[in-house]
């Protein structure tokens, strides 16, 4: 049972990544760590992670901002991205909304 649990939720994050990797402003830049469902997402410079926090919620989509990870601005333009739920059509929907919403941020 774990082990298929454990190549499921990889296969969750692989899909999850390269949705990242397709939807998201360019710079931004992924950090996988070893073992569990979680993907850090660096957004390029200037792009608030709080503000896009704001923005996601407002459309129903709830990410972590890094500022709720430290107790300083250090991780501010960084989110972390919950892989554990079962990959779908509307996680792929909110996964590319919000990388529209980093593009909107990011500028022109």
């Amino acid at each position: 049972h774990l082990r298929r649990l454990r190549t499921l939720l990889d296969g969750q994050r692989a899909r999850t990544a390269a949705i990242v990797a397709e939807s998201f402003p360019a710079g931004t830049r992924l950090n996988a760590p070893d073992g569990g469902v979680m993907l850090w997402a660096e957004l390029p410079a200037g792009v608030s992670s709080a503000a896009l926090f704001d923005r996601a919620l407002a459309d129903g989509i709830l990410i972590a901002p890094g500022q709720m990870f430290s107790n300083s601005n250090r991780f501010e333009h960084y989110l972390r991205l919950n892989c554990g739920l079962p990959f779908s059509a509307e996680v792929e929907s909110a996964l590319r909304r919000l990388g529209q919403l980093a593009a909107d941020l990011n500028g022109p």
